[in-house]
């Protein structure tokens, strides 16, 4: 994984609003989650897509959000949100269950948010490279 990932560069009012859209979206998903299930038309799988997307939203909010961590710690955090969350839900008694399928689906959507970032990066510095060689 790049030491340099391009979002590390960001400036101050960015990562900003990174981190304000990253505790917005954490606050949705949370409430969203912990909130009694309303009866819907279902279509098998599509839970599990609607799970992978938010936190393929939300970590790739979270990374820029906190440049100095490391990305595995941004994936461990998401994870570890998305297991208190199925948790919360196992022990709720609101039509809500936990399901390890939604977690590996978090973790899944978070996990591609770094190899969204890890892409991006390498791209850029590839775009810049050919720049640099422009006469």
């Amino acid at each position: 994984m790049p030491n340099n990932l391009v979002y590390r560069s960001f400036a101050p009012k960015f990562r900003y609003i990174f981190l304000l859209t990253a505790v917005l979206l954490g606050g949705y998903i949370l409430v969203r989650s912990l909130t009694p299930m309303q009866a819907s038309v279902s279509v098998a799988g599509l839970d599990k897509v609607v799970h992978l997307c938010a936190y393929l939203v939300l970590g790739t909010m979270c990374l820029p959000a906190f440049p100095r961590l490391h990305p595995g710690f941004v994936w461990l955090g998401l994870a570890l949100f998305g297991a208190a969350i199925e948790f919360a839900q196992g022990a709720m008694n609101e039509g809500r269950s936990a399901d390890i399928l939604d977690e590996i689906a978090n973790m899944s959507g978070a996990a591609l948010a770094v190899v969204f970032w890890v892409i991006v990066t390498f791209l850029w510095h590839k775009i810049r490279e050919k720049q640099d060689l422009k006469p």
